[in-house]
């Protein structure tokens, strides 16, 4: 779990706009990252008793950036635990900010590197290829 929060932090601070840190009665703190030049929070972390849990901020994405949010829910649908995580989300509950428990969901095998490429996907969604040798504009 340790390992989980470890790389989960390391990324908001190599990739996030700024961090965020509560105050309320459960410690957690957030990340916000740049989409499309607006900080906008894509994660938080609850360090609820007795099993820390992961929210995604799929109502903030979405508010300001729709196909993103949906991209973001493919991707991390992608991955088979993640995809039972978030069986109940779908293109019409993206206004939603689900709570994941870091164990058992998040600290699955290949789990981790999902979640955070789908980030790292969000963030800087993927380009189209470069034209084939030879092809003409």
């Amino acid at each position: 779990m340790r390992a989980f929060i470890d790389a989960l932090l390391g990324h908001g601070g190599r990739k996030g706009h700024h961090p965020y840190y509560g105050y309320g009665a459960t410690p957690g703190m957030s990340y916000y990252y740049d989409l499309a030049g607006r900080p906008v929070s894509v994660w938080a972390l609850y360090l609820k008793q007795p099993v820390p849990r992961l929210a995604i901020s799929f109502g903030a994405v979405n508010k300001w950036a729709p196909d993103r949010a949906q991209s973001l829910l493919h991707r991390l649908k992608s991955h088979a635990g993640l995809a039972a995580a978030l069986a109940d989300m779908d293109g019409a509950t993206l206004h939603r900010y689900p709570e994941l428990p870091i164990d058992p969901v998040l600290i699955q095998p290949g789990a981790q590197a999902a979640f955070l490429a789908a980030v790292d996907e969000l963030i800087e969604p993927s380009v189209a290829p470069p034209p084939a040798a030879g092809a003409t504009s």
